[in-house]
């Protein structure tokens, strides 16, 4: 019963990951270390976004669409790998594809790379419960189509966008048992970058760039992890601002 109980699970989350294509949040997992010294961690991860951004205006060379405020949503599929620095201090790293769709009146449809990195330390323990930090930083690289509908003839052309994010969260880390926990608690983001539009049609040429900014800095996330098999586990988490929702779940092994 448990080995089946086990591959419907992994058949589930590997078919939600390969259905969803392939993030400004993602997954940040429990804020305390939980490899031992010398210990490695490899896996996989999905997390689906909805997050506002702020288009800060720069510079243009014509007539083009104003793209001002967009609400934006995001895939991304990672592959992650984890060390334990010594028992209370984790380094990890992860690099993967992501892709941003806009579906309002500007609609944008550009895809690309992320890669990142970070940090996570256990400051206390006690009993059943550990408290912890945690920093990760990522990189989002990005270029497609965008596209305007309008009554005399539609805009569209080429997109970039790239920008970068500073996550930083604390938290508690509770142990169920002896094969699963739960974790959570607040985190702050600071992000930045730039995107950059060139029209194609009707006129081809213009360029505009703008500036891009969070729209939220503070939020809270939660988490649930479980070993369903030897030195294999299953994580799940939500996180959210007050402009941004997240939704991510992976699988990882230690060895």
């Amino acid at each position: 019963m448990r080995v089946r109980t086990l591959k419907v699970i992994i058949f589930c989350v590997l078919f939600e990951m390969c259905g969803s294509g392939v993030y400004a949040l993602n997954l940040l997992g429990p804020p305390t270390a939980e490899l031992k010294q010398g210990q490695f961690e490899v896996g996989i991860e999905h997390a689906y976004s909805r997050f506002g951004m702020d288009f800060d205006f720069t510079n243009g060379t014509g007539p083009m669409p104003d793209f001002g405020k967009s609400r934006m949503k995001m895939n991304a599929i990672c592959g992650r790998f984890a060390y334990g620095i010594n028992e209370t201090v984790e380094g990890f790293a992860s690099v993967g594809q992501a892709g941003i769709v806009n579906t309002e009146h500007q609609r944008l449809d550009v895809d690309g790379t992320i890669y990142g990195g970070g940090a996570k330390i256990t400051l206390q323990e006690y009993y059943l419960v550990k408290w912890g930090v945690l920093v990760q930083a990522n990189i989002v690289r990005t270029d497609g189509t965008w596209f305007r509908p309008h009554w005399f003839a539609d805009w569209y052309g080429d997109a970039e966008m790239n920008f970068y994010q500073i996550i930083a969260a604390g938290g508690a880390n509770y142990k169920l048992s002896e094969y699963a926990y739960i974790y959570g608690g607040p985190f702050c983001y600071y992000l930045d970058g730039e995107q950059e539009y060139e029209e194609l049609w009707p006129i081809s040429g213009f360029i505009e760039k703008y500036d891009l900014r969070n729209k939220s800095i503070f939020g809270y996330y939660v988490g649930f992890n479980s070993l369903v098999a030897n030195d294999m586990a299953l994580g799940f988490e939500y996180q959210r601002t007050s402009h941004d929702n997240m939704a991510a779940c992976g699988v990882a092994w230690k060895f």
